[in-house]
């Protein structure tokens, strides 16, 4: 099953898109997308890997369901201020062993939000209507007390969660609408538009470089995403990255090494270049792209293990002038007349 995908914001009138009537409004979450199956106590991620070993608990609160359900949503961790943070995540999506995996969930412990609900007990939900699954969805889960699980909150007015999301640096804010049923993606649709306020974008690594100093096993890697059916280099990625991150990634490299560039463009010389297979998704914090096509500023986010190359393919090239993110903020303060 893939799940439902969201079209950016394509710019234009901001207030108009935050008070659109026949919709509602939630917060973009910056955590892993899930469907979770409660009969067969399963989570799998977007790609079609399962992830139930990584979010044990997860998988325990869903169990507990006396309904079948198939349901839609993403697996959050927080920061210390009660954000939601995709880094901290990190160490729950990596962690491989046992006493690893068992440390992670005590430090970072994870919520599913669940926002959709796609099967219930054996009956197909994904031709009704939005405003239908959802009031099947709070009545389903409505018995399941747990602190790992719950209902993703909407708003039928999305001009006080974008503020709410601009005051504390929050990812961004979907709009649904009410009467769309649910449409498996990969292919994205109108029904459903996601406004991020930062721009960021998930590429695949095609190399990495050597550092300098404290840097020397890793100084960057380099990233590409898809144009027209094939991999484009998109510049170096080189800020984001601690100890613990570099001994992660060069851990998944190992295996991946490859003879080529599997990306098209121009390679700047760089010290130490080793390519690599096409196989790994990254997700980026970046400030836009320069005339030639590269990544202004980027800042590494985290693997995104849930996600595959070919994913990429149909989500255009994840650079900024896809999301509509800086007409959205020069609109400034949204109009209240």
């Amino acid at each position: 099953m893939k799940p439902m995908l969201a079209l950016p914001f394509p710019g234009g009138d901001l207030d108009e898109f935050l008070t659109a009537k026949e919709h509602v409004y939630e917060l973009k979450l910056d955590g892993v997308r899930i469907v979770a199956d409660t009969q067969a106590r399963t989570l799998t991620y977007r790609s079609g890997r399962d992830a139930s070993s990584a979010y044990p608990e997860v998988v325990e609160a869903i169990g507990a369901s006396p309904v079948p359900l198939l349901l839609d949503g993403e697996v959050v961790a927080f920061d210390d201020a009660g954000r939601p943070s995709f880094q901290r995540l990190g160490e729950r999506i990596h962690a491989q062993h046992t006493q690893t995996q068992v440390s992670a969930r005590k430090s970072r412990p994870v919520v599913f939000a669940v926002f959709d609900v796609l099967r219930i007990d054996g009956q197909d939900t994904q031709s009704l209507p939005l405003s239908t699954r959802k009031m099947l969805l709070e009545k389903a889960l409505a018995t399941l007390a747990s602190p790992h699980l719950r209902v993703h909150p909407t708003f039928p007015d999305g001009r006080p969660l974008y503020a709410f999301c601009k005051e504390h640096g929050l990812e961004g804010v979907i709009r649904k609408r009410l009467s769309s049923p649910y449409r498996p993606g990969p292919h994205r649709t109108p029904d459903w538009i996601k406004l991020k306020l930062e721009d960021e974008g998930d590429f695949v690594i095609v190399g990495y470089t050597a550092g300098e100093g404290s840097r020397q096993r890793l100084g960057a890697i380099e990233v590409a995403s898809y144009q027209d059916g094939e991999l484009v280099l998109r510049g170096r990625v080189g800020s984001g990255f601690s100890e613990e991150t570099i001994d992660t990634l060069l851990a998944l490299f190992e295996g991946r090494t490859a003879e080529k560039c599997a990306a098209r463009g121009t390679l700047s010389s760089a010290k130490g270049r080793v390519f690599l297979r096409p196989e790994l998704v990254v997700s980026v914090r970046h400030m836009g792209t320069s005339e030639e096509g590269t990544l202004r500023f980027p800042v590494y986010r985290g693997v995104r293990t849930d996600m595959a190359p070919a994913d990429l393919q149909h989500d255009g090239d994840g650079i900024a002038r896809g999301e509509g993110t800086e007409r959205a903020k020069d609109d400034g303060a949204l109009r209240r007349d």
